[in-house]
């Protein structure tokens, strides 16, 4: 579910409820004539490219929903039914289709028109994340952070060029990092990558240091775990999630006596719930 669709406020011009119009009855020759025609009027509107994306997107899951399993099962006879993934015959179906390709090359074109268009930048992580294409989501996850201290988080809808407030632009970045994809063994080095950046370009992003210092544990690491989150307990003293993560890996290096101020910590400044977390712990270490 997005936080922020692509489609919201969208510029109704005719060009686009034409096109939405002929989507709905699956007329994909005649959406392709209005693509045309709106490029010769309009070369550099980001609707249009937008356009291009959810056309090129849909005729690929178009193919995948007919048909296209049933042919990659047959084509990994070798493999057993049970060790086939729903996410490993997705990942190979689209790996090989043009049309994906063509999609993100024109959502790219909209995103490069239109630099600061949130609702383009999430649109293109969700849809990355949703094909199995997680070093493809990272990547553009760490373009919009870029982006957003370039534009000094000043994004915008495009409704009217709706300013967007900041404190709903980190909450994309958190739900972004939440992915639980994301932390699987094989992505944690992009992730680790995006979360680097993010503490780097805004400091005071608590979800950047517990999402680092997640990305050291799931590989043991961790001493590079406690260096980041100390790190962040300094910038952010009261932040319960970093709090509550070094408090963890403190006991994890059995370090009970920094573990024991940790949790002393929480319990003076957390609401009650995390003061009864916080008491919990430090009655297992009297």
């Amino acid at each position: 579910m997005l936080l922020v669709t692509a489609q919201t406020g969208f510029s109704q011009n005719s060009y686009y409820t034409e096109f939405e119009n002929y989507a709905e009855v699956g007329d994909t020759i005649k959406q392709y004539e209005i693509l045309r025609d709106w490029e010769k009027d309009a070369p550099q509107d980001p609707e249009l490219f937008y356009s291009y994306f959810l056309y090129y997107y849909l005729k690929a899951n178009g193919k995948f929903e007919a048909g296209g399993v049933d042919k990659l099962y047959e084509n990994n006879a070798e493999r057993t039914s049970d060790t086939i993934s729903f996410s490993y015959l997705s990942e190979r179906f689209f790996a090989k289709h043009t049309e994906i390709d063509k999609a993100y090359a024109a959502l790219d074109k909209a995103i490069a028109l239109a630099p600061n268009r949130l609702d383009l930048r999430v649109y293109k992580i969700e849809t990355t994340a949703s094909l199995f294409f997680y070093k493809m989501a990272l990547e553009a996850l760490e373009d919009m952070i870029k982006q957003g201290a370039v534009n000094h988080m000043e994004w915008h809808l495009p409704a009217n060029e709706e300013v967007v407030s900041e404190n709903l632009v980190f909450e994309v970045f958190d739900k972004m990092f939440s992915n639980a994809d994301f932390m699987s063994t094989h992505n944690i080095p992009y992730l680790k990558q995006t979360a680097q950046t993010a503490i780097q370009l805004f400091p005071n992003y608590a979800k950047g240091y517990t999402v680092l210092g997640m990305s050291y544990l799931v590989y043991d690491q961790k001493e590079e775990a406690i260096k980041i989150l100390e790190q962040g307990a300094k910038v952010l003293p009261e932040n319960i999630s970093i709090l509550k993560l070094l408090g963890q890996s403190y006991n994890l290096t059995d370090q009970t006596d920094k573990a024991k101020k940790v949790y002393e910590k929480i319990e003076t400044v957390g609401t009650e719930a995390e003061k009864e977390y916080a008491r919990s712990y430090l009655s297992t270490m009297d």
